[in-house]
C-alpha cells in the first residue's frame, strides 16, 4: 500500500471512522486489516495514536452532551 494510502487511513481512525467500515471500504475483512495495521511497527503505533486521539473527541463529545442535557432538566 501507498504511504499516502496509509496516511489517509491513519486520518480516517484519527477522524473516529470505523475499523471494520474502513476494512470493509478497502475490500478485505477486519482481521486482515487488523493484521497489516500490526505488521509493521510504526505504522501500528500511528494507528494507536490516531485511536486513542479519535476516543478523547469522542469522550469529550459525550461529556459536552450529558453536559447539555443536564441544562435542559
Amino acid at each position: 500500500m501507498s504511504p499516502d494510502k496509509e496516511d489517509e487511513i491513519i486520518a480516517r481512525i484519527e477522524a473516529g471512522e470505523m475499523l471494520t467500515a474502513i476494512a470493509k471500504s478497502l475490500g478485505v475483512d477486519r482481521a486482515n486489516f487488523n493484521k497489516w495495521l500490526n505488521a509493521d511497527k510504526l505504522r501500528s503505533a500511528r494507528a494507536h495514536e490516531a485511536r486513542v486521539s479519535a476516543s478523547a473527541a469522542w469522550d469529550e463529545l459525550a461529556e459536552q452532551g450529558i453536559t447539555d442535557a443536564r441544562c435542559l432538566i
